[in-house]
């Protein structure tokens, strides 16, 4: 016997079924639900409920051959590759710059938490790096970088062994260890 206090009801589990003691408080439920039914309903049929003027499906309120407007470009966030790797899908489809060790091979391009992650093999903690023939020739491999592109959490790479990917990238660039950066003063 467990107490829900979402339902603030005694919930009885008996054998694999769950019943609800206190019927009185699914009728108040139902009765509820099927009162804003009708209040919706009442409201599309006299024009108050905002349904009752949008366009049809489809159309969007735009003139046909009308271009919608572009959506101004998304401002990237600076991200950890930790915070990706552990709330993956709080970032889907987002723009995200963030730093890590990339490595670039045919079907292994991977942007790894440490170097170490790469040497040992450990390709969870890496994310998939979709980079075209173009950008691989032109990008740093085997140290570590800062990249900006969009965040598909779904999209696990080849044979789906990544956590995770980086597509549409629009940087990718080596980010400079402390040594450079003193040897640059």
């Amino acid at each position: 016997m467990l107490w829900d206090p979402f339902l603030s009801q005694r919930v009885v589990s008996t054998e694999g079924s769950v019943r609800v003691t206190g019927i009185a408080f699914c009728v108040a439920c139902l009765f509820l639900c099927i009162e804003e039914a009708r209040s919706s309903e009442h409201e599309i049929a006299s024009g108050a409920h905002p349904s009752a003027t949008a366009p049809p499906p489809g159309v969007g309120g735009l003139a046909v051959g009308a271009q919608r407007p572009q959506a101004p470009p998304q401002r990237a966030a600076m991200v950890s590759l930790v915070a990706l790797l552990a709330r993956a899908y709080e970032y889907d489809g987002k723009t995200v710059q963030v730093v890590g060790f990339a490595h670039l091979e045919f079907e292994g391009n991977g942007l790894y938490l440490h170097r170490e992650d790469f040497e040992q093999g450990i390709v969870k903690n890496s994310l998939w790096l979709e980079v075209s023939g173009e950008q691989a020739s032109l990008a740093p491999t085997d140290r570590y970088v800062i990249i900006e592109g969009v965040f598909n959490a779904r999209n696990n790479g080849h044979m789906s062994l990544r956590s995770g990917s980086i597509e549409r990238m629009t940087r990718f660039e080596p980010w400079p260890s402390r040594k450079e950066m003193e040897d640059k003063r």
